[in-house]
């Protein structure tokens, strides 16, 4: 997709304006960008670390969003911990997240209306999400949200953000190559 970038030195911001006319592929971040799950994550972890008497500080915790579970529970924790600790920690923060999304899930405002924009302009959609495949399915279940999807790639054993190995990712499995993709993504990390 072809950018012209445009300055304004005032103010140090770049902006990209993009040819539309060749977009091909939309690539959505899923938590913060398709709903809020924050307060869905936040209360998984709470419950889950605070089973491991592991201490939680929700301001803390909001820097990790963007990240892997294992690096926001290393992130948290201020020790070196077993990797079988972390993945069962993990699992059991999943589970309850899965859980607790199930009657929280709420589109943000406008999204299903672009989503569903795209699909009738034949532009396909993926998901590119540092979350487990389970909470992205769970997530796209109850939003009932899985039909606008053609890709869901998802962070298990891929580099963490702000790499951006788990768009391109997807958009190789689209088949569409990276310029012509719109990402929208919101956490700081995936930046």
């Amino acid at each position: 997709m072809s950018c012209a970038d445009i300055h304004t030195p005032a103010d140090g911001w770049r902006i990209s304006v993009i040819d539309f006319m060749k977009l091909e592929a939309v690539i959505w971040d899923m938590d913060g960008v398709l709903l809020d799950s924050g307060p869905s994550h936040f209360q998984a972890w709470r419950t889950t670390l605070e089973k491991y008497k592991i201490k939680i500080y929700e301001e803390r915790l909001r820097r990790t969003f963007g990240m892997t579970n294992q690096q926001v529970i290393q992130f948290i924790v201020d020790q070196p911990i077993l990797k079988e600790l972390t993945d069962r920690i993990s699992r059991e923060k999943d589970i309850l997240f899965q859980n607790i999304i199930r009657d929280q899930a709420v589109f943000l405002p406008g999204v299903n209306k672009w989503m569903e924009t795209f699909r009738q302009n034949s532009v396909c959609q993926a998901i590119a999400s540092s979350g487990s495949l389970g909470n992205i399915n769970a997530v796209l279940s109850a939003l009932d949200a899985e039909t606008y999807f053609d890709v869901v790639v998802s962070g298990d054993d891929l580099p963490s953000k702000p790499d951006p190995f788990v768009f391109l990712k997807a958009a190789d499995c689209l088949g569409v190559i990276p310029l012509n993709c719109l990402v929208i993504e919101d956490a700081v990390a995936g930046s």
